[in-house]
């Protein structure tokens, strides 16, 4: 097993697998995983570094945080994840009470369709890294 400096894995909720990481399968060079249709999934990152690092994570290029059209620019709107630690991310952060869960579904019903339009990215997961020292380039997307 070989060392990775960053995980990323999708875990489903649907209730025959619920908390067991989705299989990667690599598909044209990238992890992809298999879902069933309407399937809820939580986002699980671990940082397994001795650095504190800071994380853009976007769903159907749309960024997480704040709903925006996904970009790996640095900003202020970024998740702080601690060395040796992970983060766990189930639904949009809509409120202090939670927001609507990460469900995998059609097209039409994704994020990105009913907000800024841009389904280019649609089905993509993504993580961009900041170390504590750079904000100016992602290292890992």
């Amino acid at each position: 097993m070989s060392y990775s400096p960053y995980t990323l894995e999708i875990v489903s909720h649907h209730p025959k697998f619920a908390s067991k990481a989705l299989r990667k399968y690599l598909v044209d060079g990238i992890d992809t995983v298999g879902a069933w249709g309407d399937e809820p999934f939580e986002i699980k990152f671990k940082n397994n570094t001795y650095e504190l690092i800071m994380v853009k994570v976007s769903i159907d290029g749309t960024d997480i945080m704040t709903g925006d059209l996904a970009s790996s620019t640095p900003t202020h709107n970024m998740w702080v994840v601690n060395p040796n630690s992970t983060i766990s991310l189930k639904a949009w952060p809509e409120t202090n009470n939670g927001g609507a869960a990460f469900v995998f579904t059609s097209g039409d019903k994704g994020v990105a369709a009913n907000t800024h339009g841009d389904v280019s990215n649609r089905g993509i997961i993504a993580v961009a890294v900041y170390t504590e020292g750079d904000r100016t380039q992602p290292i890992y997307r």
